[in-house]
């Protein structure tokens, strides 16, 4: 992680924050269980609408 630019609006560094990113990891390789939160997202919150701000178009980043 870079320490040379500030954390942004009140947040610390990164560090000083309980993640685990091998955890992290394990979360999304649970593809069913990523769909089921994702469903019920979309039930709470409604479904996604608008442009898509990064520009990815689903499956095509990881097919090239």
């Amino acid at each position: 992680m870079r320490r040379d630019v500030p954390a942004a609006g009140g947040y610390g560094p990164v560090d000083r924050y309980n993640t685990d990113p091998q955890a992290f990891r394990r979360f999304m390789q649970d593809r069913a269980r990523i769909e089921r939160l994702k469903t019920e997202f979309e039930h709470l919150v409604g479904p996604v609408s608008g442009p898509n701000p990064t520009g990815a178009r689903g499956l095509y980043l990881l097919a090239t």
